[in-house]
């Protein structure tokens, strides 16, 4: 029987490089974002490689759109589901003036970035696979490091959301963990051209490795928490971002 994916944000970077790795491996990948034509040419791209994709569009800060795409769906794969992957989410710019401002900066950071995860997966939850099923969520190294505090601290609730939905799944051998990457080139939100290249050779200096990641860094990540050699792995965030934020157990 072929495994089963779900992939938020699935048609563009780190979540297409996951997309993709997945689908190299015969899983059957369903991806859902907000725009129609990176879906379209994602799954395509996906099918013409030999995979199988599928997609649905929608806003998944919006309940009723959720629960229409995630029905959908479940019906096309079988009712069963082996690995989710949240994916989608925004990355804050700017520094807004005024108590207004603020607060609209606020609410939209928490609501691209906390929403989407939360009500995708209580959407699916009940038709993970048990024993067995695989919850990955993508945060974001921000959450460890000052500045930019409506993004980061909303990436930081991802944290602790998953510690609450690990121990809720866990007796049911479905394992939840987190990727946290580091500053990754080729994605829409954080792709060179868009941030120069001062603030580029900034960002690559303040890594260990000295380079920035590759979507495939983080897409190797993921497949390894979603597969069986990850089974006693759960409530734990990994850290990909060479060496910029140092994880101390």
């Amino acid at each position: 029987m072929r495994r089963t994916a779900f992939i938020s944000g699935g048609g563009t970077g780190i979540g297409l490089a996951v997309a993709k790795a997945l689908a190299d491996d015969g899983t059957d990948i369903t991806l859902f974002g907000r725009r129609r034509a990176p879906l379209e040419q994602a799954a395509a791209q996906i099918t013409a490689a030999g995979g199988v994709a599928r997609w649905y569009q929608a806003d998944l800060c919006r309940p009723a759109e959720v629960e229409s795409a995630a029905s959908a769906a479940l019906a096309a794969c079988g009712g069963t589901l082996d690995l989710l992957v949240n994916n989608a989410g925004l990355t804050g710019t700017g520094h807004p003036w005024g108590l207004a401002s603020i607060a609209e900066n606020w609410q939209t950071q928490w609501r691209a970035n906390v929403l989407p995860p939360v009500l995708l997966t209580e959407a699916v939850r009940r038709h993970l696979r048990r024993p067995g099923g695989r919850v990955v969520t993508i945060s974001s190294y921000g959450a460890f490091l000052p500045g930019n505090a409506p993004y980061s601290s909303a990436k930081a609730a991802l944290h602790t959301w998953m510690y609450s939905l690990a121990a809720e799944l866990g007796g049911k051998q479905i394992t939840v963990n987190t990727v946290a990457p580091g500053f990754v080139d080729g994605t829409d939100n954080e792709a060179a051209a868009h941030i120069g290249e001062a603030a580029h050779r900034s960002l690559v200096d303040a890594t260990l490795l000295r380079r920035a990641g590759r979507p495939q860094d983080v897409a190797a990540a993921v497949r390894w928490l979603g597969s069986a050699d990850a089974c006693h792995v759960t409530g734990q965030i990994l850290h990909v971002n060479g060496g910029a934020v140092l994880s101390r157990g």
